[in-house]
Formats: C-alpha cells, structure tokens, sequence
C-alpha cells in the first residue's frame, strides 16, 4: 500500500491486486480471525528436519491488518551491516531519513497509555539481572487510553479511500498466476474468485511492483521463469514460547499488547498476544487451567535470526513451498534462549512456566524476509539496489523479500520505508 500511495499521489494510474478478501470483522487474534484471515487458516509450514511454523496474513491491507502493529527503527549499525553484505547504495540511516519520517507523519506510532497495572519496576528489574535492554515500543495501530483497547489501522483502512479517490482501483480475491513481458508492456494472467465463479483474466501494465511478501512473490516469479537468485534466500526471525502464570492479572484479550520488549546481542525477548485460544494451542493439556484462568497466564517468546536459508519453489498450480534444514547450532541457541526466557520470567515474578521442553515448543516465525535480495552484485542479489529486478524492464520488487538479512527487530517499519524509498526513487527517475 505504501508503493500505490505514493504512486496515486504522484498522479499515476494504480490498480492494486490482492489475493486476500477484505478483513473480516472478528476481534483481533481471535480463532475466528485465525481461520478466516490467515494464509492457510494460519497452518503454514515449512517442509525439513525441523518444520517451522509460518504465519501469514492473507488480507486486504496484508500483515498491518492482522497483526499487533509494532513499529521499531532498525538501529544504525544493522543497516550498515545490511548494506556492506549486500552492497546496496544509498541506504545509510541519513538516506533512509526522509522514508522514515514520510511513515512518522502518516501514520503518527504512539506508545500505549498508562500500564502500572503490568509493574513494569518489576520487568526493569528483571532486564537490569539478566543484562538485558528494555525497550518501550510504539504501535503503528491507535490505543484508546479510555476503553484501553488497540484499534487497528491497516494499510488499507489508512490509504484506500484516498487511492480510490485519486482514481486508483483495488481488486481483492485476485491471484496473480503468471506474469509475462512483451514489447512495451507486461501481460498478467489473473485468477478472480466471486463467491463461488473464478475467472481468468488477463491484465496489461507498463510498470509492475510486486508486494506480494517473501513467498507468494518469489513463487510467482518462478511460475513465470524468472528464477535467477529468486527464491533461495528465505530467512526467519525464529520463535519459540513459553506461558508463563503470574499472581496478578497482566493478559488482556481486549487489547492483546505488551509495551516493552527486551534485548541483547543474541536474543530478543518479549510478549505475544495470549487470548485462551492460542495459550491452548502451545499447551493443549492445560486447556481447562486456560479457560479459568486465562487472565492471569501470557505467552511470551525468544527470538533470534535464522541461521540458514530457506528456498521457495512451486507445486501444482500456484502453490508455494518453503523447505528449510535447520542446523545442530541453531537449536543449541534456541535453547539456551529458552532457558534465558525461563529465568527471566522466573525473576520477574511468574509462579508457573510451561513448554519449557524445547520438543514441546513448536519453532515459528512471522516475519520472513530476503527471499530476493537487492544489491548491487547481480552474482547474488535479484534485484539491484532499489528492487528493479535484474535483465527485466519495467519489474519491480517492493516488499520484505528484498531485505536479504536481518535487522534485528521487527521488520514492519523498515519494509514500509524501503518500498517509500524505493518508489520515490522510481519517480525521480522518469
């Protein structure tokens, strides 16, 4: 939504296609959110020795429709670090500066209101024992400080009515099956699903982004005989959790956030929103212990980089697969992330952890990114270092696929700032 924002707004047509439906009305992480607004009703995986867990939002206004909205700047020195592995250009933090400021103006992050009712003394405390760094997030989403709820703002509730307005369309239930380039134009094949009618298209355009997220836009491109360095960098922030009783009242299904996350150079510890669904399905044998006391338990994670590739390829028509071979080094580290976990939960109060057996605590992710990574060295990289894909005119690549390594936190922010970037740079080049 970002790439089509700035696009309208420069006066260019703009069609949106979207795979997912438009968001449903169900409460946020609610099983019926789950099932009707996720990739695969949330049951995604990969395939390997040690199958990863993928979650995936599959609507109108993708991940910030569906997800907790945090928003956190990658720090200087891991944007470095990005550019010298990947020798991209201009993207030091002052050349980042003004994409940055363009999501600060638009969308106006905030902290959530008062907490005293989660004794964050008792969390700082915690962080301080255990040499950790304790971070207050911001949220791309509003907090009501009077009803104390997170409401959500998607990228599509933000910028759709002014796309439209601006002459831009949105199509929703829309695949992208196969796109192919001609003389002066691109040529996309399209799978429309209306109720139960599908329809297949075919649709022309002089420029073509593609932001259809670290899977679904290398898998595309694969359909399509596109495959050079497209597909086979896949990476995760791995998670495992741990559900933790404390002997105050600290989960609120309402507003399912935690303000602080904590931090060292080889973890990142924080809170995940905890309804009594969820807790079940990380430790289905206390269900009834849930249903009493949800309350008073939350889930929290660890979380760490992966530390090998993954590689998106196809099956049948239009179906993506990711298979990952995790190493004997990165369980050895999530463990010790669990335990680290484990005992800062401990310190901060908790009277009763579970799913402290790494066999019991499934690995996950929800942020994935990388899978085509820019630079300037086309021996590695798909695209160049402003996601014009390499040998094609006119193709562009506008999403967290072109992050080719970690930035150490949340990947939301730096997604949307790249693809402000990126966009800016287009129309400064025509």
């Amino acid at each position: 939504m970002v790439t089509a924002i700035v696009l309208a707004r420069a006066g260019h047509d703009v069609l949106v296609l979207e795979e997912g439906h438009a968001k449903s009305n169900t409460k946020p992480f609610s099983l019926s959110e789950v099932l009707l607004d996720y990739r695969n009703s949330g049951l995604g995986t990969t395939l390997g020795l040690q199958p990863v867990n993928i979650t995936e939002g599959q609507v109108l206004g993708g991940g910030t429709a569906v997800n907790t909205g945090y928003y956190s700047i990658p720090s200087s020195e891991k944007l470095e670090a990005l550019r010298r592995r990947w020798n991209i250009q201009n993207f030091s933090e002052a050349d980042l500066a003004s994409s940055f400021a363009f999501l600060e103006a638009e969308w106006r992050p905030q902290k959530i209101g008062t907490v005293t009712h989660l004794r964050p003394a008792v969390w700082s405390s915690a962080a301080q024992q255990f040499g950790l760094q304790m971070e207050t997030q911001r949220f791309l989403h509003h907090w009501d400080q009077n009803s104390q709820i997170l409401i959500r703002r998607s990228a599509f509730d933000h910028w759709s009515t002014e796309i439209q307005k601006k002459g831009g369309e949105i199509c929703s239930s829309t695949k992208v099956q196969k796109i192919s380039s001609k003389a002066s134009h691109w040529e996309l094949e399209v799978r429309r699903s209306r109720s139960e009618t599908i329809t297949v298209n075919t649709l022309k355009c002089e420029n073509l982004f593609l932001c259809a997220g670290p899977i679904e836009t290398p898998a595309l491109l694969r359909r399509s005989g596109l495959s050079r360095n497209i597909g086979n960098n896949l990476q995760f922030h791995l998670f495992q959790r741990l559900l933790a009783q404390f002997p105050w009242l600290l989960n609120e299904f309402q507003s399912p956030v935690f303000p602080w996350k904590f931090s060292d150079k080889d973890f990142n510890l924080g809170h995940s929103p905890s309804p009594p669904h969820l807790l079940t399905l990380n430790e289905p044998e206390l269900k009834n212990e849930f249903v009493r006391n949800w309350r008073s338990w939350a889930s929290f994670y660890v979380a760490m980089p992966s530390l090998r590739t993954a590689k998106v390829r196809n099956f049948g028509k239009g179906h993506a697969m990711t298979f990952y071979f995790s190493s004997k080094g990165e369980a050895q580290a999530l463990a010790r992330g669990l335990d680290k976990l484990h005992k800062f939960l401990l310190a901060a109060g908790a009277t009763r952890v579970a799913g402290t057996s790494l066999g019991k605590s499934p690995v996950q992710s929800v942020h994935l990114f990388g899978s085509c990574p820019m630079g300037e060295d086309n021996l590695r990289c798909a695209t160049n270092s402003y996601g014009e894909v390499f040998g094609q005119k006119n193709l562009r690549i506008h999403d967290a696929s072109l992050m080719g390594s970690s930035l150490g936190t949340n990947p939301q922010a730096a997604v949307m700032a790249i693809s402000h970037r990126n966009t800016s740079h287009f129309l400064d080049m025509r």
